[in-house]
């Protein structure tokens, strides 16, 4: 089943952040949201697996059960998610924000910035650096 919403916006469920890069994140997350005049929703991610989901399909639950997609409001939702075991790695973007971080932009992030530290085995680095572009 896909876990729902928690009081925190990155969900290490895998075991694969640090402790420092999560309260990094979770303040570089809150930093966005407040600086933009639409609230822009952030949420990161990890999963040993996604127990036999397509990935997109887990992602776009992932995001509804979080109400990144708000009922009467715009889709300013990003779901940067990672399913270890799987070997998946994904940026899921609301529809609100698809010229901006487009397809061509959010693959480059993913195979560029952080599937190279990711076969090291550094996903805090990898997930940090996605985070920041």
């Amino acid at each position: 089943e896909v876990p729902g919403r928690t009081n925190k916006r990155v969900n290490d469920y895998a075991g694969v952040i640090d402790d420092n890069t999560k309260s990094y994140l979770e303040s570089l997350i809150s930093s966005i949201k407040q600086k933009t005049p639409d609230p822009v929703e952030v949420i990161v991610a990890t999963f040993e697996s996604l127990d036999g989901w397509k990935f997109e399909d887990f992602s776009r639950e992932y995001g509804e059960k979080w109400r990144l997609i708000k009922q009467g409001k715009r889709d300013n939702g990003v779901v940067i998610l990672v399913a270890v075991k799987d070997g998946r790695v994904g940026i899921g973007v609301g529809k609100n924000l698809e010229k901006i971080l487009t397809y061509p932009i959010t693959d480059d992030i993913v195979k560029k910035v952080m599937l190279p530290d990711f076969s090291k085995g550094k996903y805090s680095e990898g997930i940090k650096k996605a985070a920041r572009s």
